[in-house]
C-alpha cells in the first residue's frame, strides 16, 4: 500500500494564504479525491489508484481565482486520534471551513463517524468558533436516485444535525456536478 506522506515545509503564515479548509472523515471516504479534483483539475476516473493520506497533508490551492490554504487528514483512526490530541491546535487554528466527509455507502462506519465528526464540532468551537462546518455525504453515484434523499436524511439524524443550526449537508459525488456545486457555494460564498 502507498501512502501519501506529509510534507515538511517551513512555517507559513496561514493568514497571507487564503482561507483554510480542511476535510476529515473515516478512511476511504472521498476526501482526497475531493481535493483532486475540485482543487487541482483531476479527472475522477485518475483518483482511483490515490494513495492514503499519512496524518495529513497541507498544500496551497486556487478555486476560482481564490486562495485556499488546504488541510487533508487521513482518516484511519490513529491519525484522527492523533489530530484531536496532539495536533489539534496546529489542524484547527485559523480554519474558516470544515467539510466532514462520510461515505454513504459505508453504513456500518456512520456511528463511529459520528463520533469523530463530535470531536471535529469540539475542536471548532474551541479554537475557531467562526469556521463554516459542512457535511458531505460522498459517493452518491453509487446511490439510486429515488434513495439518496433517505440517505442523506438518516445521516443527518445520527448526526444529530437538526440540533445544529450553522451545519449544513449535502450528497456529493466527484462523478457528477455535485461536489463542484457544493464547494463553491461554501467557499465562494463569504468571498
Amino acid at each position: 500500500m502507498s501512502f501519501i506522506i506529509q510534507e515538511k515545509k517551513d512555517e507559513v503564515n496561514e493568514e497571507d494564504i487564503g482561507n483554510k479548509v480542511l476535510l476529515t472523515g473515516l478512511a476511504h471516504t472521498g476526501k482526497t479525491s475531493i481535493i483532486q479534483v475540485v482543487f487541482k483539475g483531476m479527472k475522477p476516473e485518475e483518483t482511483i489508484d490515490l494513495p492514503s493520506t499519512v496524518r495529513y497533508t497541507r498544500e496551497h490551492s486556487q478555486l476560482k481565482g481564490f486562495n485556499y490554504y488546504v488541510v487533508d487528514v487521513g482518516g484511519q483512526i490513529a491519525y484522527l486520534e492523533e489530530i484531536f490530541d496532539i495536533l489539534e491546535e496546529t489542524i484547527f487554528t485559523n480554519l474558516n471551513y470544515l467539510f466532514y466527509v462520510v461515505d454513504v455507502e459505508r453504513f456500518e462506519e456512520y456511528y463511529q463517524a459520528r463520533e469523530y465528526f463530535a470531536l471535529a464540532l469540539k475542536s471548532v468551537e474551541k479554537i475557531c468558533m467562526g469556521a463554516t462546518i459542512t457535511v458531505l455525504v460522498h459517493k452518491m453515484d453509487l446511490i439510486p436516485e429515488e434513495e439518496r434523499e433517505e440517505k442523506i436524511k438518516r445521516i443527518s439524524e445520527i448526526f444529530y444535525l437538526d440540533t445544529l443550526e450553522s451545519v449544513k449537508i449535502y450528497g456529493t459525488s466527484i462523478y457528477e456536478d455535485s461536489i463542484f456545486e457544493v464547494m463553491e457555494e461554501i467557499l465562494l460564498e463569504k468571498q
